[in-house]
């Protein structure tokens, strides 16, 4: 996984383009309200992130982690969320916390 500083998450999230962050790992990240559309975040280390209100629109999270993420009001299907690796303790788009293993 690659770990960056706050300083190239904040440009990365700030591109005019999608990104591909494969890997990456964003885990506690504040990406509050960010527009991460069309982005690939396959296998990404996501957990504990606030993803508050992100638009996901198009975001690749096969495999993702995103245990313990919050999601409230984010942009996101449920097809995505269920290509996910792990929702473990997430706060899900409609406010509840996702319990039990992804089907």
């Amino acid at each position: 996984m690659s770990t960056l500083t706050s300083y190239q998450i904040y440009d990365l999230v700030n591109r005019p383009h999608a990104v591909w962050l494969v890997r990456i790992d964003l885990s506690n990240a504040s990406l509050f309200w960010v527009d991460l559309s069309g982005c690939n975040l396959t296998n990404g280390n996501l957990q504990g992130a606030n993803l508050r209100r992100c638009d996901l629109t198009d975001v690749k999270l096969q495999g993702a982690d995103l245990s313990g993420a919050d999601l409230t009001a984010a942009l996101v299907t449920q097809a995505q969320l269920d290509e996910a690796g792990s929702l473990d303790g997430a706060i899900l788009p409609d406010g509840t916390k996702f319990v039990g293993m992804l089907e």
